[in-house]
């Protein structure tokens, strides 16, 4: 689907003139461009199925680690020749590109998206949970090293230094290194956004091309930017470009062409839509590779999952609650006034219900779930937690801390899940405003 577009816009500045073998290869170039989607979206379903057969992991990590892991100790060269260059300046630009992929960055940008264009602002924040879920995956499944985690540290890592955001930066440092989760999240964000504003009209074909260079030249720097910082060598770039222009091109794909994501969020029933959302993110948490060690790539997943299943269930109720109302589709809400008030009342409201939610949810799980079911039952819901303990309540894992990694991993999901669920019934009220506001929009019902 971004070649697609890329690819559209070239015919639509073609002359008239077309001759009849241009017309024969602008046939063969759209069904080059049909497999390539099909080819994406069976590789990224296939992922999908295949990470979530354990018994698969082992066997997949003895044959990808040692391929990946040469890799990155070849590619240790391009990490110390960018940082043979390195200046105080310099590293703080790279830091910054890369903090514009970062949980903080979402947790803000795909809400006040959501809240400009509800229809977008809800398929990019579903893309988002698959593309981090399946970055996360890959890590854990292959388990290979970032050239920071080598025995030999002659690459020094800059991003120590920089002092802001040290514990997201830490955490980010404690994963694995293949995909990079930065060349995948940026081009699947950015990439998709412009593909949505162009395919809608709000990106005039004039300026598209435009669009997209910026689209290339940011995802680029990025990934120089992360080399840059000693997180990641070439061969996890790479992976992670080919992974997200994979995500991407299947999501894109499957609603376009097939329109099954609006079928899947928008239509049904509460009930239904909320049980197989449920079953989906049950699923695929449950089963997530385990890794080698320890790494905080389970808890982006839970998050990420976690806001997913929020924004459905957002969508089914506030379809319930407002069968008749209108909301705004393609074209963006006027931020300023007491729109743009109520976006940062909106980003205080899903703060203090993600901090209400992990506290009451916490206490309330810790009461009510872990008394009430059997262990028998707790077992079954056992979270792919490494580096802590088995034992104490008949073999329940455990956190590091010494938690127990079901109570923690359901926790998570459901703190964040409130976020999701609370940026999808905000809607609502920056509708309301809106049409206060005399602002007028095409109609799109949900």
């Amino acid at each position: 689907m971004l070649v697609d577009a890329w690819i559209e816009y070239g015919n639509n500045g073609n002359n008239v003139n077309n001759n009849e073998n241009s017309g024969k290869n602008s046939s063969w170039v759209a069904v080059c461009l049909a497999s390539f989607n099909a080819l994406q979206t069976v590789l990224t379903l296939s992922f999908l199925a295949f990470a979530c057969i354990p018994a698969l992991h082992k066997p997949a990590r003895r044959i990808l680690q040692p391929f990946v892991t040469y890799h990155v100790e070849s590619g240790l060269s391009w990490v110390t020749w960018f940082q043979s260059y390195r200046t105080d300046t310099i590293t703080v630009l790279a830091d910054t590109l890369c903090q514009t992929v970062s949980v903080g960055w979402y947790g803000t940008s795909l809400p006040v998206v959501m809240w400009c264009n509800p229809y977008l602002g809800t398929h990019l924040t579903l893309l988002m949970s698959i593309t981090q879920y399946v970055g996360n995956a890959i890590k854990d499944l292959v388990s290979a090293p970032r050239p920071c985690g080598l025995d030999h540290a002659e690459v020094r890592v800059c991003i120590a230094e920089t002092g802001a955001n040290k514990r997201e930066k830490d955490k980010n440092a404690a994963e694995y290194g293949f995909p990079s989760s930065h060349a995948m999240n940026s081009l699947a964000y950015n990439f998709y956004l412009v593909m949505a504003l162009v395919r809608e009209g709000a990106v005039g074909e004039e300026g598209a091309a435009e669009w997209y260079l910026g689209v290339m030249v940011f995802v680029v720097l990025v990934a120089v930017s992360r080399v840059y910082l000693g997180l990641h060598t070439p061969i996890d770039i790479i992976g992670g470009a080919v992974a997200g222009l994979a995500v991407t091109t299947a999501y894109a794909t499957l609603q376009w062409e097939y329109g099954l994501v609006d079928r899947w969020v928008f239509g049904g029933g509460l009930a239904q839509r909320v049980g197989a959302a449920s079953l989906v993110a049950l699923t695929l948490l449950r089963l997530h590779p385990t890794p080698e060690k320890h790494t905080p790539s389970y808890e982006f997943s839970t998050s990420f999952v976690g806001v997913a299943w929020g924004v459905v269930c957002g969508v089914q109720v506030r379809r319930w609650l407002f069968p008749r109302l209108v909301y705004p589709a393609f074209e963006f809400v006027a931020v300023g006034g007491w729109v743009a008030v109520r976006f940062g009342v909106g980003l205080v409201v899903l703060g203090v219900a993600k901090v209400l939610t992990k506290w009451v949810g916490g206490w309330v799980l810790g009461v009510v779930y872990a008394r009430a079911f059997p262990l028998r039952v707790r077992r079954l819901w056992q979270p792919p937690v490494v580096g802590g303990f088995d034992g104490g309540k008949a073999g329940l894992k455990r956190t590091l801390d010494g938690r127990d990694a079901d109570l923690d991993a359901t926790t998570r999901f459901l703190s964040y899940a409130a976020v999701g669920f609370a940026a999808s019934l905000w809607v609502v009220v920056v509708a309301v405003v809106a049409v206060t506001s005399n602002i007028t929009f095409p109609p799109f019902v949900f």
